[in-house]
């Protein structure tokens, strides 16, 4: 399963990662490996996760788990040389933090997020379910999943809404022809 931050480890030392995915199959691509041995294969699949969910914006090395995923299969390569791949792996990995998540000016974003709840168009209706929030959720396919239920439950409401705005459209003007019709039998136009 692929998590933030995924990457694969090249046999000649590349640390590859994709700032659009966290997919391993897409990071594969992309650099046109072909996954087709599992005995001495050309790379490894690595993430480096925080420990917890809250820790995402941390940037302390210690509240982040480097995670070496099919580790009964891995290649000689790397297993001789394991410490020194890991902190290759460690090094692109807080590079990439500063080119992308740790730019964020988090005070900016909760400020932000603080003056949309009190804009009471934005208010929720009902009660939260655990599964919208990725830092209750299990992992990020489960935030992933509740984002796309969420995305797909807004657009159906927002399709019913269009779709009952449309019909009364309809009707109005069905029923405003017929009272021009009938005015204009009693001449009353």
């Amino acid at each position: 399963m692929c998590n933030f931050w995924s990457c694969i480890l090249t046999r000649d030392n590349r640390v590859i990662w994709n700032k659009d995915s966290n997919s391993h199959e897409d990071q594969i691509k992309k650099t046109g490996f072909v996954d087709d041995k599992l005995v001495d294969r050309d790379f490894v699949r690595i993430e480096v996760v925080p420990r917890k969910p809250e820790l995402i914006f941390s940037k302390k090395r210690a509240d982040w788990e480097l995670k070496v995923d099919e580790p009964k299969t891995l290649p000689k390569w790397f297993t001789s040389t394991r410490p020194n791949l890991e902190n290759r792996v460690w090094s692109e990995w807080r590079a990439a933090m500063k080119s992308t998540l740790w730019k964020l000016d988090l005070a900016a974003a909760k400020k932000v997020v603080a003056d949309v709840k009190r804009i009471k168009y934005f208010s929720m209706k009902g009660a939260v379910k655990k599964s919208w929030h990725i830092s209750l959720g299990v992992n990020w396919d489960a935030a992933r999943a509740a984002a796309g239920d969420a995305a797909w439950a807004a657009a159906w409401d927002a399709a019913w809404d269009a779709a009952g705005a449309a019909v009364w459209e309809v009707q109005g003007a069905i029923l405003l022809e017929m009272l021009r019709a009938a005015n204009k039998d009693e001449g009353r136009e």
